[in-house]
């Protein structure tokens, strides 16, 4: 299933910011971030569900920050200073995602994505909505609405 909010395949090419969370290799369009962060002042919130870590200010616009590993079902480390945090928008909103390790921007022809494997960990898979190859590895494109959501 394609992402909510536009239909990659329907462009020629994609562009992505892959990144690592755990050992999973991940990417976002580039068109949904906004900014990538580092040293971010995170304020808790009261009864948030596990993998929101809180909000921050940015420049003034209040940001939630969501612990990506987390909320895919891998094994989060907890968060580290200067950790990356991509702001990407979704659902109508700013979101902040925090991730280990920031890898590079690729461009991938539409029809080189092919489908979310079945054996992708539930949560996991139920928020990617396609795959690459970049670099011999294998990218999980993630649905930054889904992930929200």
């Amino acid at each position: 299933m394609m992402p909510t909010s536009s239909n990659p395949a329907k462009r020629q090419a994609v562009q992505f910011l892959v990144f690592k969370v755990c050992e999973a290799i991940l990417g976002i369009e580039i068109d949904r971030v906004s900014q990538i962060s580092r040293n971010v002042t995170i304020t808790g919130v009261y009864s948030a569900p596990v993998h929101v870590k809180g909000v921050t200010n940015l420049r003034g616009q209040i940001v939630t920050v969501l612990d990506l590993a987390s909320r895919l079902g891998l094994a989060a480390a907890g968060i580290a200073h200067g950790q990356p945090m991509i702001v990407a928008s979704a659902a109508g909103e700013s979101v902040g995602l925090l991730v280990d390790e920031l890898d590079d921007i690729v461009k991938v022809e539409s029809k080189a994505i092919m489908p979310v494997p079945r054996h992708l960990p539930r949560a996991l898979g139920s928020m990617a909505w396609g795959v690459f190859t970049s670099s011999e590895n294998l990218v999980i494109a993630l649905d930054v609405d889904r992930v929200v959501g």
